[in-house]
Protein backbone atom coordinates (compact mmCIF):
# COMPACT_ATOMS: atom_id res chain seq x y z
CA UNK A 1 0.00 0.00 0.00
CA UNK A 2 1.92 3.05 -1.02
CA UNK A 3 1.36 6.63 -1.88
CA UNK A 4 0.70 8.16 -5.18
CA UNK A 5 0.24 11.82 -7.05
CA UNK A 6 -0.19 12.78 -10.27
CA UNK A 7 -0.34 16.73 -12.27
CA UNK A 8 -0.85 16.81 -15.84
CA UNK A 9 -1.22 20.04 -17.81
CA UNK A 10 -0.70 22.57 -20.55
CA UNK A 11 2.41 23.91 -19.72
CA UNK A 12 5.69 22.23 -18.17
CA UNK A 13 6.15 22.47 -14.71
CA UNK A 14 8.08 21.00 -11.51
CA UNK A 15 6.45 19.76 -8.76
CA UNK A 16 6.45 23.02 -6.85
CA UNK A 17 5.59 24.88 -9.15
CA UNK A 18 2.75 22.40 -10.36
CA UNK A 19 1.15 21.54 -6.89
CA UNK A 20 2.56 24.10 -4.46
CA UNK A 21 5.47 24.17 -2.08
CA UNK A 22 3.66 23.07 0.84
CA UNK A 23 1.55 20.67 -0.99
CA UNK A 24 4.84 18.73 -2.06
CA UNK A 25 6.45 18.94 1.69
CA UNK A 26 3.44 17.17 2.36
CA UNK A 27 3.80 14.67 -0.09
CA UNK A 28 7.74 14.14 0.89
CA UNK A 29 6.80 13.73 4.33
CA UNK A 30 4.87 10.90 3.69
CA UNK A 31 7.94 9.12 3.03
CA UNK A 32 8.56 8.75 6.27
CA UNK A 33 5.73 5.79 6.43
CA UNK A 34 6.04 4.87 3.02
CA UNK A 35 9.75 3.96 3.36
CA UNK A 36 10.60 1.41 1.08
CA UNK A 37 11.21 3.38 -2.25
CA UNK A 38 10.07 5.90 -4.44
CA UNK A 39 9.42 6.68 -8.15
CA UNK A 40 8.44 9.22 -10.44
CA UNK A 41 7.98 8.88 -14.69
CA UNK A 42 7.27 12.14 -16.06
CA UNK A 43 6.50 13.88 -20.03
CA UNK A 44 8.81 16.67 -20.15
CA UNK A 45 6.57 17.97 -23.59
CA UNK A 46 3.25 17.32 -25.26
CA UNK A 47 3.92 13.72 -27.57
CA UNK A 48 7.18 12.51 -25.60
CA UNK A 49 7.27 9.35 -24.05
CA UNK A 50 7.25 9.04 -20.56
CA UNK A 51 10.55 8.74 -18.37
CA UNK A 52 11.30 7.45 -15.20
CA UNK A 53 13.32 7.01 -12.37
CA UNK A 54 13.46 4.61 -9.37
CA UNK A 55 14.94 4.08 -6.43
CA UNK A 56 14.75 1.89 -2.89
CA UNK A 57 16.17 4.41 -0.98
CA UNK A 58 13.33 6.19 1.37
CA UNK A 59 12.82 9.81 0.00
CA UNK A 60 14.33 11.93 1.80
CA UNK A 61 11.77 14.63 3.15
CA UNK A 62 14.21 17.10 4.17
CA UNK A 63 15.43 17.38 0.47
CA UNK A 64 11.70 16.64 -0.66
CA UNK A 65 11.19 16.35 -4.21
CA UNK A 66 13.29 19.14 -5.59
CA UNK A 67 16.82 16.93 -6.22
CA UNK A 68 14.90 13.71 -7.25
CA UNK A 69 12.50 15.48 -9.56
CA UNK A 70 14.04 18.29 -11.27
CA UNK A 71 12.53 18.02 -15.04
CA UNK A 72 9.41 20.42 -15.71
CA UNK A 73 6.81 17.95 -17.22
CA UNK A 74 3.53 18.59 -18.37
CA UNK A 75 2.39 15.33 -17.04
CA UNK A 76 4.02 13.95 -14.04
CA UNK A 77 3.66 10.75 -11.91
CA UNK A 78 4.84 10.36 -8.19
CA UNK A 79 4.98 6.70 -5.92
CA UNK A 80 5.88 6.53 -2.25
CA UNK A 81 6.42 2.35 -1.44
CA UNK A 82 4.62 0.81 1.02
CA UNK A 83 5.87 -2.72 0.64
CA UNK A 84 3.07 -5.37 0.92
CA UNK A 85 4.12 -8.66 2.50
CA UNK A 86 5.84 -10.76 0.55
CA UNK A 87 7.44 -8.24 -2.11
CA UNK A 88 10.45 -7.47 -1.71
CA UNK A 89 12.67 -4.02 -1.46
CA UNK A 90 14.01 -4.52 -4.84
CA UNK A 91 14.49 -1.70 -7.39
CA UNK A 92 12.08 -4.12 -9.77
CA UNK A 93 9.23 -3.77 -7.52
CA UNK A 94 9.40 -0.06 -6.98
CA UNK A 95 6.79 2.11 -9.36
CA UNK A 96 5.98 3.98 -11.72
CA UNK A 97 6.86 0.53 -13.95
CA UNK A 98 6.91 2.28 -17.66
CA UNK A 99 6.46 -0.35 -21.16
CA UNK A 100 5.28 0.18 -24.16
CA UNK A 101 5.05 4.41 -24.50
CA UNK A 102 2.97 4.18 -20.93
CA UNK A 103 3.76 4.58 -16.88
CA UNK A 104 1.72 3.16 -14.95
CA UNK A 105 1.59 2.92 -11.08
CA UNK A 106 -1.09 1.56 -8.33
CA UNK A 107 -2.09 1.84 -4.65
CA UNK A 108 -3.51 -1.79 -3.35
CA UNK A 109 -2.91 -5.22 -2.62
CA UNK A 110 -4.00 -8.34 -3.48
CA UNK A 111 -3.17 -12.18 -4.43
CA UNK A 112 -0.55 -12.08 -7.39
CA UNK A 113 -0.57 -15.88 -7.28
CA UNK A 114 -4.38 -15.90 -8.21
CA UNK A 115 -4.15 -12.97 -10.88
CA UNK A 116 -0.88 -14.39 -12.48
CA UNK A 117 -3.49 -17.06 -14.43
CA UNK A 118 -5.21 -13.36 -15.90
CA UNK A 119 -1.69 -13.02 -17.89
CA UNK A 120 -0.38 -14.12 -21.37
CA UNK A 121 2.07 -16.44 -21.96
CA UNK A 122 4.02 -13.01 -22.37
CA UNK A 123 2.60 -10.86 -20.21
CA UNK A 124 4.30 -13.49 -18.02
CA UNK A 125 7.26 -13.97 -18.99
CA UNK A 126 7.67 -9.85 -19.77
CA UNK A 127 7.33 -10.16 -15.40
CA UNK A 128 10.84 -8.33 -13.73
CA UNK A 129 9.49 -8.33 -9.61
CA UNK A 130 7.34 -9.86 -7.66
CA UNK A 131 4.75 -7.35 -6.77
CA UNK A 132 0.60 -7.66 -7.65
CA UNK A 133 1.07 -4.19 -9.06
CA UNK A 134 3.15 -5.49 -12.04
CA UNK A 135 0.70 -7.71 -12.88
CA UNK A 136 -2.33 -5.50 -13.16
CA UNK A 137 0.17 -3.29 -15.42
CA UNK A 138 0.80 -6.68 -17.18
CA UNK A 139 -2.63 -7.16 -17.72
CA UNK A 140 -3.49 -4.10 -19.20
CA UNK A 141 -0.70 -3.92 -21.77
CA UNK A 142 -2.45 -7.80 -22.63
CA UNK A 143 -6.09 -6.05 -22.82
CA UNK A 144 -4.44 -3.14 -24.96
CA UNK A 145 -2.93 -5.48 -27.30
CA UNK A 146 -6.39 -7.04 -27.43
CA UNK A 147 -8.26 -3.68 -28.17
CA UNK A 148 -5.66 -2.57 -30.62
CA UNK A 149 -5.97 -5.80 -32.64
CA UNK A 150 -9.98 -5.81 -32.39
CA UNK A 151 -9.84 -2.24 -34.11
CA UNK A 152 -6.91 -3.26 -36.29
CA UNK A 153 -5.09 -0.69 -34.93
CA UNK A 154 -1.43 0.30 -35.68
CA UNK A 155 0.53 0.70 -32.31
CA UNK A 156 1.21 4.63 -33.32
CA UNK A 157 -2.37 5.35 -34.15
CA UNK A 158 -4.86 7.19 -32.54
CA UNK A 159 -6.98 4.67 -31.64
CA UNK A 160 -4.24 2.53 -30.63
CA UNK A 161 -3.65 5.27 -27.95
CA UNK A 162 -7.36 4.98 -27.29
CA UNK A 163 -7.58 1.23 -26.45
CA UNK A 164 -5.83 2.15 -23.15
CA UNK A 165 -8.94 3.27 -21.70
CA UNK A 166 -10.96 0.52 -22.22
CA UNK A 167 -7.62 -1.50 -21.25
CA UNK A 168 -7.76 0.18 -18.25
CA UNK A 169 -11.49 -0.88 -17.40
CA UNK A 170 -11.07 -4.06 -18.33
CA UNK A 171 -8.22 -4.62 -16.55
CA UNK A 172 -9.81 -3.17 -13.08
CA UNK A 173 -12.98 -5.07 -14.05
CA UNK A 174 -11.38 -8.73 -14.49
CA UNK A 175 -9.37 -7.85 -11.15
CA UNK A 176 -12.22 -7.00 -8.76
CA UNK A 177 -14.37 -9.86 -10.26
CA UNK A 178 -10.98 -11.70 -8.51
CA UNK A 179 -10.70 -9.35 -5.55
CA UNK A 180 -13.94 -7.77 -4.24
CA UNK A 181 -12.34 -5.95 -1.74
CA UNK A 182 -9.01 -5.00 -3.44
CA UNK A 183 -8.03 -1.02 -4.16
CA UNK A 184 -7.36 -1.16 -7.49
CA UNK A 185 -6.57 2.72 -7.26
CA UNK A 186 -4.44 3.22 -10.62
CA UNK A 187 -3.04 5.93 -12.57
CA UNK A 188 -1.78 5.75 -16.11
CA UNK A 189 0.54 8.33 -17.86
CA UNK A 190 1.04 8.66 -21.98
CA UNK A 191 3.01 11.47 -23.96
CA UNK A 192 -0.94 12.59 -24.25
CA UNK A 193 -3.33 11.93 -21.53
CA UNK A 194 -3.33 10.87 -18.41
CA UNK A 195 -6.20 8.16 -17.03
CA UNK A 196 -6.76 7.50 -13.30
CA UNK A 197 -8.83 4.27 -12.31
CA UNK A 198 -10.50 5.19 -8.79
CA UNK A 199 -11.62 2.02 -7.10
CA UNK A 200 -11.00 1.48 -3.56
CA UNK A 201 -12.34 -1.75 -3.05
CA UNK A 202 -13.68 -1.73 0.65
CA UNK A 203 -10.29 -2.73 2.57
CA UNK A 204 -9.56 -0.56 5.49
CA UNK A 205 -6.23 0.54 6.07
CA UNK A 206 -2.81 -1.38 6.72
CA UNK A 207 -2.88 -0.72 10.48
CA UNK A 208 -1.38 -4.13 11.33
CA UNK A 209 1.23 -3.52 8.75
CA UNK A 210 2.56 0.03 10.39
CA UNK A 211 2.09 -1.57 13.77
CA UNK A 212 4.40 -4.21 12.75
CA UNK A 213 6.83 -1.68 11.84
CA UNK A 214 6.99 0.47 14.91
CA UNK A 215 4.96 3.19 14.20
CA UNK A 216 2.69 4.59 16.34
CA UNK A 217 -0.69 4.93 15.04
CA UNK A 218 -2.07 7.91 16.82
CA UNK A 219 0.64 9.81 15.10
CA UNK A 220 0.34 8.84 11.60
CA UNK A 221 -0.03 11.23 8.96
CA UNK A 222 -3.93 12.83 8.45
CA UNK A 223 -5.80 10.16 5.56
CA UNK A 224 -4.30 7.10 7.25
CA UNK A 225 -7.85 6.35 8.43
CA UNK A 226 -11.07 5.39 6.18
CA UNK A 227 -10.00 8.13 3.47
CA UNK A 228 -7.00 5.93 2.90
CA UNK A 229 -7.58 4.82 -0.48
CA UNK A 230 -9.95 7.87 -1.92
CA UNK A 231 -8.63 9.47 -4.61
CA UNK A 232 -8.79 12.93 -4.97
CA UNK A 233 -8.36 15.32 -7.88
CA UNK A 234 -7.91 19.25 -7.72
CA UNK A 235 -9.06 20.09 -11.40
CA UNK A 236 -8.09 23.79 -13.26
CA UNK A 237 -8.62 24.51 -17.04
CA UNK A 238 -4.84 24.07 -17.55
CA UNK A 239 -3.68 21.66 -14.73
CA UNK A 240 -5.50 18.69 -12.68
CA UNK A 241 -4.00 16.63 -9.98
CA UNK A 242 -5.05 13.74 -8.51
CA UNK A 243 -3.66 12.31 -5.27
CA UNK A 244 -4.08 10.08 -2.57
CA UNK A 245 -4.72 11.11 1.16
CA UNK A 246 -2.24 12.75 3.20
CA UNK A 247 -1.74 15.85 0.78
CA UNK A 248 -4.08 18.99 1.76
CA UNK A 249 -4.64 21.63 -1.13
CA UNK A 250 -7.59 23.67 -1.47
CA UNK A 251 -11.04 22.46 -3.73
CA UNK A 252 -9.76 19.02 -3.23
CA UNK A 253 -12.74 16.61 -4.06
CA UNK A 254 -12.83 12.78 -4.59
CA UNK A 255 -13.18 11.38 -7.95
CA UNK A 256 -16.23 9.52 -8.90
CA UNK A 257 -15.97 6.14 -7.23
CA UNK A 258 -15.25 2.62 -9.11
CA UNK A 259 -14.61 4.79 -12.00
CA UNK A 260 -12.32 5.78 -14.70
CA UNK A 261 -11.27 9.35 -15.55
CA UNK A 262 -9.24 10.49 -18.80
CA UNK A 263 -7.69 14.10 -19.03
CA UNK A 264 -6.67 15.19 -22.30
CA UNK A 265 -5.61 18.43 -23.43
CA UNK A 266 -7.84 20.65 -25.77
CA UNK A 267 -7.09 23.66 -26.59
CA UNK A 268 -4.80 24.09 -24.40
CA UNK A 269 -7.68 22.70 -22.04
CA UNK A 270 -7.50 19.83 -19.41
CA UNK A 271 -10.64 18.19 -20.42
CA UNK A 272 -11.95 14.88 -18.14
CA UNK A 273 -14.09 12.56 -19.34
CA UNK A 274 -15.05 9.84 -16.34
CA UNK A 275 -16.95 6.80 -17.09
CA UNK A 276 -17.99 3.77 -14.97
CA UNK A 277 -16.24 0.59 -14.42
CA UNK A 278 -18.21 -2.28 -15.46
CA UNK A 279 -18.11 -4.48 -11.95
Amino acid sequence: MSRMLAYFGATAATVVEAVGPDAADQFAALALVHSDGWGTAWVGEPGASPHATRDTVPLDPAGGWGSRAPEPAVGRLLYLRFASRGAAVRLENVQPFVSDGIAFQHNGAFARDRALPLLSASGRAALRGTTDSEVYFRLTLDEVEGVAARRHASPSSATYAASLADAMVAAADALRRLFPEACLNAYALTAETLLVVHSAGTISPPSAAFASRGLDLAALPSGHDEQYNVLLVHAERERVIVTTSGVSIAGLRPLPPDSLTVFELVDGRVEATNRLLGL
